[in-house]
């Protein structure tokens, strides 16, 4: 059987600059995040009962599948531990742009905006 490749996407290709809009992304992201993982463990559960169940498979087989189920439950452990690691990553990330409820990017923003009017007064004066 071939890889699995768990691919999230919010399917929306704009960025979101409401802090609602940007949480329900997320919220939806991780939706289907829950569902791709739900289904390689079903998936893995299935493979698993099946080897169970073949009593009469050639023990080289029944070695070859479980050597493949443990495969898949490794690369699925894997991407668990990428997946929880990305959103560790930007839970920090957010923490760093939101400080007491002000998004620092458009602080830095209207700094920067207000700095321009006053060099341009500072002009004409």
């Amino acid at each position: 059987m071939g890889n699995f490749v768990l691919n999230e996407s919010s399917g929306s290709g704009e960025e979101e600059t409401e802090e609602g809009e940007a949480n329900e992304g997320g919220k939806r992201m991780k939706g289907k995040y829950d569902e791709r993982i739900e289904q390689l463990e079903k998936n893995i559960e299935l493979k698993r009962n099946e080897l169970l169940r073949e009593k009469g498979m050639a023990e080289e087989e029944r070695q070859a599948l479980a050597t493949e189920l443990r495969a898949k439950e490794a690369e699925l452990s894997r991407a668990k531990a990428e997946h929880d690691e990305l959103m560790g990553k930007l839970r920090q990330i957010e923490k760093k742009l939101i400080v007491g409820g002000e998004n620092m990017l458009e602080k830095a923003e209207r700094q920067a905006k207000l700095l321009a009017e006053s060099n341009a007064e500072l002009e004409r004066a």
